[in-house]
């Protein structure tokens, strides 16, 4: 068996005058080790992977690493890469076409793909559509709409109190979410939407709840969704995803973990692993604010809580597997950094 392993933002596809957050980088190489260090322990797997050759080695032992100089060097050697390998799962973010474009590039490489098919992932990258695609499906949601940062600023009711969430409409993460209630905080955000992508942003009432987070795997023989993760938003006015614990301390796991699987559901094409990210209100159902179709940074406080081996669950998601054991503990994890037993 041989496994293809591809993080977008440390394999040298970038250019260096492409700007991006860095942040995205260090989770997606934390991702990365993390899935490569588990697929190499696999019986009888070789696992493969593309690396930026000014990066610091990648540091995962047994691992083919595949060096690039260049954004040409990668780019004329993935398509070889999928080709020759039994599975191949790319990590990358959603903006920009990033994650489609290389889903595309599986398949029309004659690769075979452990994740998401392009369109699955073109759907849940546009947050404005997601949300009316589970609308549509009687699917709880954030009411979600697009808008005019400058002109809502201007235009601003001194009167109203409402705290509205705004974030680019093709987005990962938290990068650019801003929380804003005031005429202030809408001209502050559009300031920054001089140099960002919220000139195409979208506006969501801001829910009061617990942040949560679910992983699933989507197979031909159902869903089957990993305990509920509890999310560290930190900020006020600009938020900040921190990482989380797994399982969260909550009494509506089930509620949770239902809605979730409603929600994959309705999304033709996903495959393999499957990220969702909900709110929880303290006196409403939950509801669902988006879809990462690839793997996400909870896999890494994941791994540590399964009694097994998940890369082959992951990998290998149509295969037949035994229903996972996870570690009677909690366990708290960091995009980017090592997870901490509790």
């Amino acid at each position: 068996m041989h496994v293809f392993l591809s993080e977008y933002l440390t394999c040298g596809a970038l250019s260096e005058t492409v700007a991006y957050d860095r942040s995205l980088a260090v989770e997606g190489a934390a991702m990365l080790r993390a899935l490569a260090a588990d697929a190499v322990q696999t019986h009888g797997w070789q696992v493969s992977v593309t690396w930026d050759a000014a990066l610091e080695p990648i540091g995962v032992a047994g691992v083919i690493v595949h060096a690039s100089a260049s954004p040409d060097e990668e780019r004329s050697r993935f398509p070889a890469l999928t080709r020759d390998a039994d599975a191949t799962l790319v990590i990358a973010p959603e903006f920009d076409r990033i994650l489609e474009d290389r889903c595309r590039l599986i398949v029309t490489s004659g690769g075979r793909s452990s994740g998401s098919s392009a369109e699955a992932v073109a759907l849940c990258a546009d947050k404005l559509l997601l949300a009316r695609h589970l609308e549509e499906h009687d699917v709880p949601t954030v009411p979600t709409s697009r808008f005019d940062l400058r002109d809502r600023a201007l235009n601003f009711d001194e009167a109203s109190t409402q705290r509205v969430v705004i974030k680019p409409r093709f987005g990962a993460g938290s990068i650019n979410t801003f929380v804003v209630s005031s005429r202030d905080g809408y001209l502050q955000a559009a300031e920054f939407d001089s140099i960002t992508a919220l000139s195409d942003a979208i506006s969501q009432p801001f829910v009061q709840g617990r942040a949560l987070s679910a992983a699933a795997i989507v197979s031909r023989s159902g869903i089957e969704v990993w305990p509920v993760c509890s999310q560290d938003i930190v900020g006020s006015e600009r938020l900040h995803y921190a990482g989380g614990i797994v399982p969260a301390d909550i009494d509506r796991s089930d509620e949770v973990a239902d809605v979730a699987r409603r929600a994959i559901a309705t999304v033709p094409g996903l495959h393999g692993y499957v990220g969702i990210d909900l709110i929880l209100p303290d006196d409403a159902a939950p509801v669902v604010v988006e879809i990462n179709p690839r793997l996400t940074s909870s896999y890494l406080g994941y791994r540590r809580l399964a009694a097994s081996n998940l890369a082959p669950r992951i990998l290998q998601p149509d295969e037949p597997h035994s229903d996972p054991e996870w570690k009677p503990l909690m366990v708290a994890f960091q995009p980017g950094g090592s997870p901490r037993l509790h």
